[in-house]
């Protein structure tokens, strides 16, 4: 079983990224059988066992606020518990997986990859361009449809800069670090030793979208019924998918590029939540014509930003090629 796991810490084909899981010698494991079973049984699944953690660290978190905001409970939970574990859910069991076969030395080398923030020019331009030129392109399609004007006046108010500017930095660590040690450390090149880059990026988009299960919609469900549930959360999930995806293909093409730069994927991570969450009040809820313009326009910069960084061809290639 040491086989599957021997590459996973590195993108395909860039032999500069370090591999933080190794097969086991003999040695290794007589002394996993010394300490038991399950360390050696996670070394021979490791992606099952990182999804199985990352879901139950997080998602039981979710329901047990949820329970208690239904009044199922006698007491309600702090949302902090959701803010300050489950929202790591990925990372955690990023770590605890492979801490489970490599112990120190592992984990160690799975964070050298926030060590690698030489990303290039190109790189830096799609991370800083890919939400503004988005939107941007969004709203005038927005008009072009018959849409209304936003005040422009809001981009001027000191509160935008701001959020702008306070959410990327806070997002380095609430939304970056939280889950980028699993999805883009620890699950996309274990794909991609599997599979295509694209294939492997769908996949983590899907995963990645699953995993934000919103309490609100699990609190409407305890109350009145699931129908209260699936109903908005089917058109919450499909939104979401059709923004993950065009941001996973960008990430898979940094991560790529750059010989394994977990540094990237936080990096861009944080800004794309903190461009959303600076969108000024008087603009929300985004118009319909304006919403999907602009996630149009995420795809169209998403290919071009493949094609740009010269990551097309090694997005369709399939693991080894």
């Amino acid at each position: 079983g040491g086989h599957e796991f021997q590459r996973w810490n590195r993108p395909r084909r860039n032999p500069h990224v370090s591999r933080c899981v190794r097969p086991p010698t003999a040695g290794a494991a007589a002394k996993e059988d010394s300490v038991g079973q399950l360390p050696l049984l996670i070394s021979r699944h490791p992606v099952s066992w990182f999804l199985l953690l990352t879901f139950v660290i997080s998602w039981l978190l979710v329901v047990w606020i949820s329970l208690g905001r239904a009044g199922l409970l006698s007491y309600e939970p702090s949302i902090l518990w959701l803010a300050l574990v489950g929202q790591f859910g990925p990372s955690l069991a990023a770590v605890i997986v492979v801490a489970a076969h490599s112990g120190r030395s592992g984990v160690k080398e799975l964070l050298q990859g926030l060590r690698r923030w030489r990303l290039g020019a190109r790189s830096w331009i799609v991370i800083a361009l890919f939400i503004p030129v988005s939107f941007a392109l969004g709203y005038v399609v927005h008009l072009a449809l018959g849409g209304d004007r936003l005040s422009g006046g809001a981009l001027l108010n000191p509160t935008f800069a701001g959020t702008l500017l306070g959410g990327s930095v806070v997002g380095l660590v609430f939304g970056g670090l939280s889950e980028e040690l699993g999805w883009r450390g620890f699950l996309l090149p274990h794909l991609q030793d599997r599979m295509a880059s694209l294939q492997a990026s769908l996949i983590v988009a899907l995963v990645w979208s699953l995993w934000h299960l919103e309490p609100d919609y699990l609190v409407a469900g305890f109350r009145d019924g699931w129908a209260a549930f699936f109903e908005p959360w089917r058109t919450y999930m499909f939104q979401f998918v059709m923004e993950a995806v065009p941001l996973t293909l960008i990430m898979t093409a940094l991560w790529n590029r750059t010989g394994g730069s977990l540094f990237s994927a936080v990096v861009i991570h944080s800004v794309t939540n903190a461009f959303i969450s600076a969108i000024p009040e008087e603009w929300r809820p985004l118009a319909p014509t304006l919403k999907w313009s602009l996630i149009g326009f995420e795809w169209v910069f998403a290919l071009s930003a493949v094609w740009w960084l010269g990551e097309k061809q090694r997005m369709l290639r399939g693991p080894g090629r």
